[in-house]
């Protein structure tokens, strides 16, 4: 306790929009660097319904959505804490979508992380799979965005909403595992894979589903396209104790030589 309390004054908190339980301190999206839209689903601003955003599904990609809520659905995909660093997570933010919803439907959320891929063995290191830790929920985006073929822009079916949940974990550096699993009012949730920016079948990360009493890839059935999925994790980024000393005597060592290169 004591060696958390001494970083804590060195706590690194990103320059970045914030939730009621933290900081950004990861985005999936990001995976896609400059080809990714707005929350890694958006692929044309404005080109949907009414000049809605639109998340579009492009040919030969067949999967609008994979199943992400019930008994029998969860999905999975991977972050990395770099080294040097502890992440303090205190929340998520995950996408879904019911068909035909006019009004919010996801209503609770269940959350794991892992040490290692769940398809090839991975360990769980926290959560499980009936503790609702959904916080709040609502449509995504300050203007509907909307999951819809691109050779049908204008359909409203699938408007995607997001589900903010709040857990707390620190991990220190090494690449997770975090999959989830929304529960809906009215059904089935589906998630939208990571999308291109402009719209594009194309692999678009590594993700993995849990359906009907096993894991697989989460691959699009037609194209065989390997999918990421987006979501967000919040919180605070540290130092540890060691580095937190070394940076501080690095500090220190500067401050020195910029007195003595002003005398």
């Amino acid at each position: 306790m004591r060696s958390l309390g001494l970083c804590a004054g060195m706590a690194l908190l990103l320059a970045v929009p914030q939730v009621a339980f933290g900081g950004l301190l990861y985005d999936n999206a990001s995976s896609l660097g400059t080809l990714s839209g707005p929350f890694g689903v958006v692929t044309n601003p404005g080109g949907g319904s009414g000049g809605a955003d639109l998340s579009a599904l492009v040919s030969p990609d067949t999967i609008a959505g994979f199943v992400a809520g019930t008994d029998v659905g969860r999905i999975a995909d991977d972050f990395t804490v770099p080294a040097g660093f502890q992440w303090i997570i205190t929340g998520g933010r995950f996408l879904g979508y019911t068909v035909n919803a006019n009004a919010p439907t996801l209503i609770g959320a269940t959350v794991r992380i892992w040490s290692g891929n769940p398809l090839t063995g991975g360990t769980v290191i926290f959560g499980d799979t009936t503790t609702n830790v959904q916080t709040s929920a609502n449509w995504l985006g300050s203007t509907p965005v909307y999951r819809a073929l691109a050779t049908n822009p204008s359909n409203t079916q699938r408007q995607i909403q997001y589900s903010d949940s709040e857990f707390s974990i620190t991990l220190g550096p090494g690449r997770y595992w975090i999959d989830y699993s929304l529960t809906s009012s009215t059904g089935y949730v589906y998630s939208p894979p990571l999308s291109v920016s402009g719209g594009g079948a194309v692999p678009t990360g590594n993700a993995v589903r849990y359906f009907s009493g096993s894991w697989s890839a989460m691959t699009d059935d037609d194209s065989g396209n390997p999918k990421g999925i987006p979501f967000q994790l919040y919180g605070t980024q540290i130092i540890p104790e060691p580095s937190c000393l070394l940076l501080a005597g690095l500090g220190a060592a500067g401050f020195v030589l910029l007195r003595w290169r002003k005398k």
